[in-house]
């Protein structure tokens, strides 16, 4: 495998890692990376060997590298964070994160246009994914929004004028020949946990403590990585909405930016919690409990018939210590018993579009 024989001292035994990963092009890179990483290793050289599993051009589902585990096939396997289970079976452990790309949506039309408010009315707009559509329907109702499986599918009908312009992933931003691409900030479009990272899965019973593991590891990524995945996981237990989750690390702190949507664009609840890198599951969590709690506020305002245009936003700052005292139930059973340090913060907005504005009623 190219890559790690650029570290090899003369003479000493390579030391042959199976990593399984999905067939095609994205596993090859998948396999690449890891080879990178592995290379500065000069006490134990590596030689990686890929094991594709699936079929190429078909996307391989996380289940199938992580049988290649159980099965002794392969002591690692690779594959995209965006699309791994909440839950991992038992048995299975997220062994490093790296990030390969930037995450951010990318705005693609034939005119060049540069945000999402240089879209006239109207503006056919494919996208992605139902988190794009889900926040555009919002920030966007004017828009013909159409979610188009398959970014290749998309970038096609683009090239065909089926669409006025397009919204696409980090991934396949540069895909779109004869068309321009520009970067939308977090703060325009909130991608989904994950995106832009690769995962590398081991069992349990693999030793942490071997050296070469931590030159898989990007600890920043983890980090951000693993308070995303909380604040889902919590969500995942009942919210009515699509949950978003991106975090970043900023200096020594660790801010997630947490949004449940109506998958319609009728309401859109956004969060913000800072605190130390070290406490990211109880940021996560703690900040889907804030967000959870606020969103049937935001499922009554949709309701009402308002003399309102736009929408209306109503903002609940909060502070991680007050939020054990809330007087639902939930909220009080879902916060963790260990509390960040009093420097953590969280915020919550709601935002909500009247039915009147929308044309209904």
């Amino acid at each position: 495998m190219q890559g790690a024989e650029a570290a090899l001292p003369t003479g000493r035994p390579r030391r042959h890692l199976t990593l399984a990963v999905g067939a095609g092009a994205a596993g090859a890179e998948h396999a690449r990376r890891v080879a990178e990483r592995l290379a500065p290793s000069v006490r134990e050289p590596f030689e990686v060997t890929p094991l594709e599993i699936g079929k190429n051009g078909v996307p391989t589902e996380p289940a199938a590298l992580i049988r290649a585990l159980f099965a002794d096939e392969a002591e690692l396997a690779a594959c995209c964070a965006e699309h791994l289970p909440l839950e991992l079976p038992s048995g299975v452990r997220i062994e490093a994160a790296v990030r390969v790309c930037d995450p951010r949506y990318r705005l693609v039309s034939a005119d060049g246009a540069t945000g999402l408010d240089a879209l006239a009315d109207g503006t056919r707009l494919g996208v992605c994914d139902e988190a794009a559509r889900a926040q555009l329907l919002y920030l966007r109702h004017t828009l013909a929004v159409e979610l188009v499986p398959g970014e290749g599918a998309l970038v096609a009908g683009l090239e065909r004028g089926e669409f006025d312009a397009g919204i696409v992933s980090a991934l396949h931003g540069s895909d779109a020949s004869g068309l321009e691409a520009q970067i939308l900030t977090q703060a325009q479009l909130v991608s989904p946990s994950g995106r832009g990272v690769i995962v590398l899965l081991a069992l349990d019973d693999a030793d942490p403590a071997e050296p070469w593991r931590r030159l898989l590891n990007e600890p920043e990524t983890e980090d951000c990585l693993i308070c995303e995945r909380a604040f889902l996981a919590r969500m995942a237990s009942g919210a009515k909405g699509l949950p978003i989750a991106h975090a970043t690390r900023i200096g020594g702190h660790l801010e997630l930016d947490g949004t449940l949507a109506h998958p319609e664009g009728e309401w859109l609840v956004t969060s913000r919690a800072s605190g130390p890198p070290s406490f990211g599951r109880i940021l996560g969590g703690s900040s889907a409990v804030i967000t959870w709690c606020t969103a049937p506020m935001a499922i009554e305002f949709a309701g009402m018939k308002l003399n309102s245009s736009t929408r209306s936003q109503v903002r609940h700052p909060a502070l991680v210590s007050t939020c054990a005292s809330q007087n639902t139930a939930a909220s009080a059973a879902s916060v963790p018993r260990t509390m960040p340090p009093m420097n953590t913060t969280f915020g919550c907005r709601i935002a909500h579009r009247c039915s009147a504005s929308r044309g209904r009623g």
